[in-house]
């Protein structure tokens, strides 16, 4: 019973209710999974500024050389991230610039610290592979392999256009799907046209060699002209 007064609702008006909650939960829950994939990409885009900026920093510091973009061709071991004979590529020489650990640190210290945020090594949107993030490291953001002749560091003037050349860009990894008529992407730290991702909504993000950062669309990261010097 209720008190004199306070008349109850009826079944129909409560089914009511919760018909209309449902429908404005269906109308709300995809704008708020929308801003929230723009604010991942706001972020990875900001990071990526960071990274354009480290590369300046060490490329003025070492006699205008870029860092190398791999250890091992194909992805990179934990023990091959590890060895002090590859201090040199851009995963160990670069987050110094930031005063960020190495991906060497993690390697040794903590391999699933890698994949936090504060690393700077993943993109928060970047869909991986559980039992392959274990096995060795997946590069979310890669170095452009085009920079780099036989391996060997090369000088930022055989750059012709600085603010059309890719310095670091979104990777994919083993847990995502390829872009169309690319091969399948297996997290390796250095990318050129054929491994990208454009995992923000059709767009991913780069870091150019003028020190610039911005999204590119799919079609623009399967064009050969932002990766070659």
């Amino acid at each position: 019973m209720t008190e004199r007064g306070c008349p109850a609702f009826t079944l129909i008006e409560v089914l009511v209710v919760i018909a209309i909650i449902a429908i404005l939960a269906s109308l709300l829950l995809p704008v708020l999974a929308g801003a929230k994939d723009r604010a991942r990409q706001s972020q990875c885009l900001s990071e990526f500024r960071q990274w354009a900026l480290a590369m300046k920093m060490y490329i003025a510091d070492n006699d205008d050389y870029f860092p190398r973009e791999r250890g091992v061709n194909n992805v990179n071991p934990w023990p091959v991230v590890a060895a002090s004979t590859n201090s040199d590529v851009w995963y160990n020489a670069l987050p110094s610039e930031m005063s960020k650990p190495s991906a060497a640190y993690y390697a040794i210290n903590s391999q699933a610290g890698f994949y936090l945020p504060q690393s700077l090594f993943t993109c928060p949107s970047a869909r991986l592979s559980a039992s392959n993030a274990a096995a060795y490291p997946n590069f979310s953001r890669a170095m452009n392999s085009r920079l780099i002749i036989a391996n060997a560091p090369t000088r930022v003037a055989v750059v012709r256009d600085s603010a059309r050349t890719l310095l670091v860009v979104e990777a994919g990894v083993s847990g995502e799907s390829p872009l169309p008529g690319l091969p399948s992407a297996d997290g390796r730290p250095h990318v050129k046209w054929d491994r990208p991702s454009a995992r923000h909504h059709g767009f991913g993000n780069g870091a150019f060699t003028d020190g610039h950062a911005a999204a590119l669309s799919a079609r623009e990261l399967v064009n050969t002209n932002y990766f070659e010097p």
